[in-house]
């Protein structure tokens, strides 16, 4: 699976493709509207790729996976290769971790840019609220998949969200 986020002036979103053994590929794309003055960064974005893109992997019931995505933070993060400073960046570190159990086999690798481009065709109409190509499930983020919390590490759930619905085959 290769994911991807951008930013826009319009907002945030993050594109997935997930590439089957048979090459067949199932496209997935995330507008993050989260609430006024809910601070969505670049690396919250990446996150945000992230993290969705295990929940989807994980509700399809795919054990083995090899997830690719450029932003060399992100996935240095998730390798426990640095450790964040920022709290925001802990509690999605956690929630990584968290979703990570539901796989037998997980890998992480950091990518170029240019091996990421249809992700990022997804993200980039995500974050301007432009209609994606057909076949690609759509979904749309109100709050964060991750917050720190006041009293320290971040809260965890205890159950995985249910898959997307939106755009899904009947």
């Amino acid at each position: 699976m290769h994911f991807d986020s951008a930013s826009a002036l319009q907002g945030a979103g993050a594109g997935d493709v997930l590439v089957s053994l048979t090459k067949d590929k199932l496209y997935y794309a995330m507008q993050l509207c989260f609430q006024h003055g809910e601070k969505v960064s670049n690396n919250i974005t990446e996150y945000e790729g992230l993290t969705g893109s295990l929940r989807a992997t994980a509700a399809l019931g795919i054990k083995r996976l090899t997830i690719k995505g450029d932003s060399q933070l992100v996935v240095n993060f998730s390798n426990k290769e640095c450790k964040p400073k920022h709290e925001h960046m802990r509690a999605y570190l956690e929630e990584v971790r968290k979703i990570k159990k539901c796989f037998l086999g997980l890998e992480l690798q950091h990518v170029l840019h240019g091996v990421n481009k249809e992700a990022d065709g997804i993200a980039n109409r995500a974050s301007c609220c432009e209609p994606q190509k057909p076949g690609v499930f759509e979904e749309q983020l109100f709050k964060p998949s991750a917050t720190p919390s006041a009293a320290g590490p971040a809260l965890l759930r205890e159950e995985l969200p249910p898959a997307p619905t939106s755009g899904a085959p009947a």
